[in-house]
């Protein structure tokens, strides 16, 4: 009986990429190669060059005459591919946008971090200066790296400037605001006052309400807001001893002293409708109601659900020709 050795060794390169061709060597000669899959690598029988075919593992086979073999594992791996970047290319400065891509496991990065960073591993970029940066999103395995690339265009975020002006004034009262930035719209919060399109402010109702003034360009916006105190109109009253109007010669309210029930009539400039308003001198509303004012004609009867007590009362005559206050007396007997 023989017993014959083994071949030696395989040598050689053993990992390669996908159409990339390899040797491998054995220092026995006169032996076969052969692969245990030639989907994944092919072998020249008598060369030992190996061609990888697709991603996988394989074995490669050397084969003496003597049927003695021994046998290597082989790999091939795919090229990178980056795939494709999804997601918004403009940014303001100071805020972030989301990229994403679909192929995991790459690295991203900023062709200039001046302009805008991004997460390496999170897609998340934000906006440093106003221009254009590229952005990449790099794949890499031993068959070298793929990138992908996305240009983001930052702009910069406007400036909303500082408001300035008075923070109290009366129901019916007005107050000028401005703001050092220009460009900007204006508007409230809480419809306790209205501001006009020039920063004019006019207490609407008592309370609290948030002046906000916003400046807008190209996609980013900012915004500044300035808190504001609308007084009752007998705090008003107390503190100052004047209303805006407490009579007006377009509109009377007669009788007046009255029993709680009176009549509004007169003229309100073009106004279409209006409302009428009725509080006590401690701001709280005893009637409200609307009516039609066809050409601004006004004649509307008030009369409060319910009794209610003697005394002094604020009538607000609302419309678009503005607010018109007048002292009301309820003396019932």
């Amino acid at each position: 009986m023989t017993v014959n050795p083994l071949p030696a060794a395989i040598t050689g390169v053993t990992n390669i990429c996908e159409g990339i061709s390899a040797s491998l060597y054995d220092a026995d000669p006169g032996g076969t190669w052969s692969s245990a899959s030639t989907a994944i690598a092919t072998v020249g029988s008598s060369s030992g060059m190996w061609t990888g075919i697709t991603a996988g593992i394989t074995r490669i086979t050397y084969t003496l005459p003597t049927t003695c073999k021994i046998d290597v594992p082989v790999y091939v791996s795919t090229f990178p591919v980056a795939g494709t970047i999804t997601g918004a290319t403009e940014v303001c400065t100071g805020q972030v946008i989301a990229l994403a891509d679909a192929v995991i496991g790459g690295v991203w990065s900023s062709a200039a971090t001046d302009v805008a960073i991004v997460g390496s591993h999170t897609g998340i970029v934000s906006g440093l200066t106003a221009g254009t940066v590229a952005i990449s999103y790099a794949v890499s395995n031993p068959c070298g790296t793929a990138a992908a690339s996305s240009t983001v265009t930052v702009y910069q975020t406007p400036s909303a400037g500082v408001i300035t002006g008075d923070d109290t004034l009366c129901m019916g009262g007005n107050t000028m605001l401005a703001d050092t930035a220009a460009g900007g719209v204006w508007s409230s919060t809480t419809g306790k006052a209205s501001v006009s399109a020039a920063g004019m402010v006019t207490g609407v109702n008592a309370g609290a309400d948030t002046i906000v003034y916003t400046v807008t360009n190209v996609i980013c916006s900012s915004s500044t807001s300035f808190p504001v105190t609308i007084l009752p109109v007998a705090l008003c009253l107390s503190l100052h001893g004047v209303v805006t109007t407490v009579n007006d010669e377009a509109v009377r309210v007669w009788p007046n002293p009255n029993d709680g029930t009176f009549t509004v009539s007169g003229t309100l400039g073009n106004a279409e409708e209006a409302t009428i308003e009725m509080t006590d001198m401690l701001g709280r509303v005893v009637y409200t109601g609307k009516t039609l004012t066809p050409n601004g004609k006004i004649d509307a009867q008030v009369k409060p659900a319910g009794a209610i007590a003697n005394g002094m009362y604020i009538l607000n005559v609302r419309s678009e020709a503005g607010n018109k206050l007048f002292h009301v007396v309820v003396k019932q007997d």
